[in-house]
């Protein structure tokens, strides 16, 4: 290689500046090779001390550069040039003869090492030291004579050299006392601590794996610790450690481990392949080493791995006998589904049904056909068909998660609720003291206001599950319900009782306030005076302000069917210039989604928000609220259906954060919640704004402003057809399916998961290798039209990422990859790729 500085004499004295000022910013940027080219053209022209030095030092920076790349022999000879030069005291010494040890230069070695003292040794070199000690205990005993016999590292090895003497001759308790007499700073402290773990292998191999890893890796007997290591553990543990081991150090472990012949074989073909074992292998060392696993164990292997590795049926049938006809469809089956292919992998599944039923009913044949079933709606060939095949699955073997399923599956259509309790039963049934079950019949015990029920499977929770919370706190916001009805019906002589029933549930300080509270309300029915007296200060004591107040005592007048008008005079007056802290507004916020969440006063929440919207108006307007908080009380009032305090708290925020969000909140409320009532100019905006979403990746806005958009167009007016002219021109129709869209009807949390997860794969594989991923998975047989297709198709893209999303996160979706591409097909077809028609 050409130098970058040519080694040119210099005639001219004024050249020798620049010359060293060159020299010392090679230096500076760590090019030590042209900086010694350059001190030493220096040199030939005048002996000066500071450029001996400095190019000494460049030999020293290159020695150590080439031994950290492995290069020893070519760091010696740097090394010794930088000796040649060095006019000061010399440096790594130690790492010089540590050098010369590791290419065994047997001369060199015993030049230098007489040349070491003892406080070198103990004090300056300890690593040298260290090494120094193993290798006197290994293969190089003569060292031994080399060294300052004053030194601690000689006397210590004649511990060391007794404690091996003593293991060898099975005195444990004499090696572990010679081990004592080593200091915690001696050259050989990881030698003790590798003799301890030694010692403490036969009885404890846990104690041994906690004193190995002890042995910081840069010891030199951390190899020795590896292997060790290794002896200490078995099946997967131990074939993860040795192939991290050279096949020296393996072989040593496979002969302390004395395995025999058969396992030694096994064993080297595993650490070969470093695991990457392909299903071919993993099955032909089933069956080659059958003696170790067992012929059952082989032949259950073996069988299961066929799904996999379907060419491996003919050797399975000369070692294991031929599979019957169910198995064949089986393993058919199997293989059409590892090939994408979905409509064979239905017809042999089927098939297997069909034989199985063919059976006499046993129950072994009973949860076979279960097995099949659940698989078929595990796999979503069929939407329509997955939770059939679920259902039916329990008509031959009862399964708690298959019954969990079916549950979610129904939960989230309310024009099934009947089919949902109907599934409910049979599940309390069968499984009448699962907790879970219990804590959805609560659930759906709760939306139908049957208290009583709810209190009776709580009980049933708790006396399984002493601690459940849910279940608790459901008893006492069922106990707090019945004491409204109570309280309404005005059944004074239950009071008392209902009373301390809610008292001993209490399970926080809120709880204990509401009790308070609904103390206030019972003692109203008898005695109006202290009964108000008691409302109006255990609601100021639970709450900051007088909106809260003033919003609670409504709610509960009017679930309960009191007069207002007294307990609210005894409260401040609510002005309309009321100020309203962000603390307030935050709690506000919460105690109106509280009470809308409950189906026996989700009826007042409207009627009592209208009640208060003056001073809760006037304090939006007049009072700075950071956006967060805003937007909480927002969504909440987009829930509750308050369109006219939405609007004044979308007026508010917009021109102060313009943001996509927010032109959505303005939109919805101007149309009181219906896309129908949106004006063309709004639903403009809200095309800008989506676009601006997407700009800005705001996932959020991005769903609702879409689902908003597509329930307005739904309705009849679509700004992209053209109506006549469209028809006469040949021009619009049909406007193509969004992908995206399919998405539309989930519950944005589920929806911000999915995306997250999603960003989440794309960021650790990298677009390419997701791209190829979505593919392989959902267009094995026509890849390169499916990239293409997808790449203009970034929607469909970011609708097949999301499905991947789901499958990843076990997430049950609706939506199926047939979904997705009939919404890429569009009106048209004929410019479709192959795989779309």
């Amino acid at each position: 290689m050409q130098k970058t500085t040519p080694n040119l004499p210099v005639n001219n004295k004024t050249d020798l500046p620049a010359l060293e000022l060159s020299a010392a910013s090679k230096v500076q940027s760590g090019n030590y090779k042209d900086a010694i080219e350059l001190y030493k053209t220096l040199l030939k022209t005048t002996e000066k001390s500071e450029w001996r030095q400095a190019l000494a030092q460049c030999y020293l920076q290159r020695a150590l550069t080439f031994a950290a790349k492995g290069m020893i022999k070519e760091a010696i000879v740097l090394w010794e040039s930088y000796a040649q030069h060095n006019r000061l005291k010399q440096e790594y010494f130690d790492h010089y003869i540590s050098w010369l040890l590791q290419i065994n230069d047997t001369a060199k070695v015993k030049k230098y090492l007489p040349q070491l003292t003892a406080t070198q040794l103990d004090e300056q070199y300890v690593q040298l030291a260290s090494i120094l000690g193993l290798l006197m205990l290994t293969h190089r005993p003569e060292l031994h004579g080399a060294l300052p016999q004053d030194s601690l590292l000689i006397k210590h090895a004649t511990l060391v050299q007794a404690s091996l003497t003593a293991y060898r001759n099975n005195q444990p308790e004499a090696a572990e006392a010679y081990l004592q007499q080593l200091p915690f700073r001696s050259a050989f402290k990881d030698f003790r601590t590798l003799m301890k773990a030694t010692l403490a292998l036969p009885e404890s191999p846990e104690n041994a794996q906690l004193q190995l890893a002890k042995i910081p890796a840069e010891s030199p007997y951390h190899s020795m610790a590896s292997s060790l290591l290794a002896c200490t553990h078995n099946g997967m543990a131990l074939i993860n450690n040795l192939t991290e081991l050279t096949h020296k150090q393996a072989q040593l472990v496979v002969r302390a481990k004395k395995f025999t012949k058969n396992q030694t074989e096994l064993l080297d073909v595993v650490i070969k392949q470093k695991q990457h074992l392909s299903d071919k292998l993993k099955f032909n060392l089933a069956i080659q080493h059958q003696s170790l696993f067992g012929v059952v164990m082989a032949k259950r292997y073996c069988y299961s791995a066929l799904g996999n590795y379907s060419a491996g049926q003919r050797d399975f049938n000369k070692h294991f006998g031929a599979l019957d006809e169910f198995e064949e469809c089986r393993l058919k089956a199997l293989g059409h589904e590892n090939n994408k292919n979905s409509y064979d992998a239905l017809y042999y599944w089927k098939r297997c049904i069909s034989l199985l039923k063919d059976i006499d009913q046993t129950p072994l044949n009973d949860l076979k056909i279960a097995s099949v079933m659940r698989h078929l709606g595990s796999k979503k060939y069929s939407p329509t068909q997955d939770i059939d095949w679920l259902e039916q699955s329990l008509n031959h073997d009862t399964d708690r998660d298959t019954y969990l399923n079916v549950l979610n599956h129904y939960a989230t259509q309310p024009q099934k609720a009947t089919v949902y309790q109907q599934w409910l039963h049979k599940g309390l049934v069968h499984f009448p003291h699962d907790v879970d079950f219990l804590l959805i019949a609560m659930s759906e015990a709760t939306q139908r206001l049957a208290f009583a029920d709810v209190i009776a499977y709580a009980h049933r929770a708790l006396k399984i599950d002493p601690v459940n919370i849910i279940a608790k706190q459901a008893l006492f916001d069922s106990h707090l319900a019945l004491l409204r009805v109570i309280i309404k019906t005005k059944k004074a002589n239950k009071l008392p009782a209902a009373l301390s029933d809610i008292s001993a549930l209490v399970l926080s300080k809120r709880d204990q306030l509401i009790v308070n509270i609904m103390q206030g309300f019972c003692l109203f029915i008898s005695d109006k005076e202290r009964g108000v007296r008691a409302i109006a200060d255990a609601v100021q004591a639970a709450y900051d302000g007088l909106l809260c107040a003033y919003f609670y005592i409504m709610i509960e007048a009017s679930a309960m069917g009191l007069q207002l008008a007294p307990v609210l005079k005894k409260l401040p007056p609510l002005a309309k210039d009321y100020s309203l802290s962000p603390q307030e507004l935050s709690q506000f916020t919460a105690l109106v989604l509280q009470y809308h969440s409950k189906e026996d006063s989700r009826v007042f929440v409207s009627k009592v928000l209208d009640k208060i919207k003056t001073p809760l108006k006037n304090a939006l307007i007049n009072q700075p609220y950071d956006e967060a908080l805003l937007l909480a009380l927002c969504q909440c009032l987009e829930h509750v259906g308050h369109f006219e305090l939405m609007r004044v708290c979308t007026k508010v925020a917009q021109p102060l954060w313009d943001k996509p969000v927010w032109m959505y909140y303005r939109v919805y409320a101007e149309a009181n919640g219906d896309a129908a009532q949106c004006s063309e100019i709004n639903a403009d905006r809200l095309d800008d704004s989506l676009n601006e979403a997407y700009e800005q990746n705001d996932r959020k806005a991005i769903v609702l402003i879409e689902k908003f958009l597509d329930a307005y167009y739904a309705d009849g007016f679509d700004p992209k057809n053209l109506g006549v002219l469209s028809s006469l021109l040949g021009i619009g129709g049909n406007s193509k399916a969004e992908p995206m869209a399919l998405f539309n009807d989930l519950p944005i949390e589920i929806f911000e998961q999915l995306d997250k997860k999603a960003d989440a794969m794309i960021k650790k594989m990298g677009m390419d290798r997701f791209l190829a991923s979505i593919i392989k998975q959902y267009f094995p047989s026509d890849a390169l039209s499916a990239m293409t297709m997808l790449l203009k198709d970034f929607e469909g893209l970011q609708a097949f990422a999301l499905l991947k999303a789901a499958e990843e996160l076990n997430i049950p979706l609706t939506v199926t990859a047939a979904d997705i591409i009939n919404c890429i097909k569009g009106s048209s077809s004929s410019a479709l790729p192959s795989f779309l028609r």
